[in-house]
């Protein structure tokens, strides 16, 4: 018998692999004075020089700047145009978080988005707050509940270095109907210009199976940054996954899925502060 999900991907997976894919991330991004950024800032999150982590947001700065002078960053440009293929996450990279050894580094499908958000640092910084994350995020998110494992308010005035946390994640969509935790730590970054900026790095520690017991969540990473920039912010996030489907699904539908959810959740997450 064809299942649901069958039915339901080859509705739609025409229309969504029509998509342009991202293109492969620029020198400007991987060919830096600290190497690829995406993969030094997750290496470098608990550095015990601080300094190592402000030289990967600086470059991260200089590579959102200077790709702004290219490309509109804009929430309503063409989502391909900003978004970009990424290496895969080694073990090398991971930087003390304690992954689920099990994996295929093979198998992940990276991929990066970067926008302008039309809010300020501050503004975002307050919404890492929420218990409910589940408005900001995408429709897939059938449930994102954060418990917190340092104090908030204290890292956001400063005085906790990194705040961490523990998210119950529910995402349910045309692929997936998955419970699964999510770690997700947070720090603040003081720039060369002063202003304060954000990074985030979040991971899985375990195998995650789907509701369709054929299919497994081998791997989820990701890098967030925030940067001040004039009366907004710069955003990118960067994200490793890694979700084994049997029957298989096209690589290029499983990365434009996840390249709309991340333009998704940007937009409500806007859309959010619009209306406080």
């Amino acid at each position: 018998m064809i299942s649901f999900r069958l039915i339901a991907l080859a509705a739609t997976a025409a229309a969504i692999t029509a998509c342009s894919p991202p293109q492969e991330a620029p020198d400007e991004l991987t060919d830096t004075p600290v190497g690829d950024v995406n993969l030094f800032l997750f290496a470098n999150f608990d550095n015990e020089d601080p300094g190592e982590l402000a030289r990967g947001m600086e470059a991260m700065k200089e590579f959102l700047e200077g790709l702004e002078e290219t490309t509109d960053l804009a929430m309503d440009s063409p989502v391909a145009d900003r978004a970009f293929t990424i290496a895969a996450l080694e073990e090398e990279n991971w930087g003390g978080a304690p992954h689920w050894t099990g994996h295929d580094t093979a198998d992940q499908l990276p991929v990066a988005l970067a926008v302008r958000s039309a809010f300020d640092g501050d503004a975002h910084a307050d919404l890492v707050g929420l218990e409910d994350q589940t408005p900001l995020e995408s429709s897939s998110s059938a449930a994102y509940v954060r418990s917190f494992l340092t104090d908030f308010d204290g890292w956001l005035a400063g005085d906790v270095d990194k705040l961490e946390t523990s998210n119950a994640i529910h995402r349910d969509n045309i692929l997936l109907d998955l419970h699964y935790t999510a770690f997700k730590d947070y720090r603040m970054v003081e720039m060369e210009d002063g202003t304060i900026a954000t990074v985030a790095r979040s991971w899985i520690t375990e195998q995650y199976e789907n509701t369709d017991p054929n299919d497994t969540m081998d791997f989820f990473s990701n890098i967030e940054v925030t940067i001040p920039s004039g009366d907004g912010t710069l955003r990118y996030n960067c994200l490793w996954g890694a979700v084994i489907f049997d029957p298989v699904v096209a690589e290029t539908l499983l990365v434009n899925t996840v390249r709309n959810g991340m333009q998704e959740s940007y937009e409500k997450t806007d859309e959010y502060l619009a209306d406080e």
